[in-house]
């Protein structure tokens, strides 16, 4: 019955803003802000101790502690590669294919005349005489 009780005040701390009870719960889910925590809806920038730690940390990203600890927050990099590891591919259609690699083919030919032009415009004619010879 006494752990009901502590639990009950533990919500209520963290739904009140207790910098303690948010730090405790941001430890147990592994994120770490880079700086101290300013407030519970202030924005800081968030280390998940999957990415690493200290300077070498690569899973970070600004939020706030309250968005960190909801099910929409979160570290967005682990979530990526679960994603990637465990979700459906995306099925893609023929038409959207087919435009894509039209889109990619004006790309490179537009880069390509680009550089033709380019390319023309210093080599003009010069009547036979060289460039340095005046």
């Amino acid at each position: 019955m006494k752990q009901d009780h502590i639990d009950a005040l533990n919500e209520l701390a963290f739904q009140k803003g207790d910098h303690t009870e948010i730090k405790k719960r941001l430890m147990a889910k592994g994120y770490r802000p880079s700086l101290l925590l300013k407030g519970p809806f202030e924005p800081i920038k968030m280390c998940c101790d999957a990415g690493g730690r200290g300077v070498n940390c690569q899973h970070t990203w600004i939020t706030t502690p309250m968005e960190a600890l909801t099910e929409e927050g979160g570290c967005p990099w682990c979530k990526l590669e679960d994603h990637i590891k465990n979700g459906k591919p995306e099925e893609v259609s023929e038409a959207e294919l087919v435009a894509a690699i039209k889109k990619q083919h004006k790309a490179l030919s537009d880069s390509i005349n680009r550089a033709k032009r380019r390319s023309n415009r210093f080599s003009g004619n010069n009547h036979g005489v060289e460039r340095y010879s005046i």
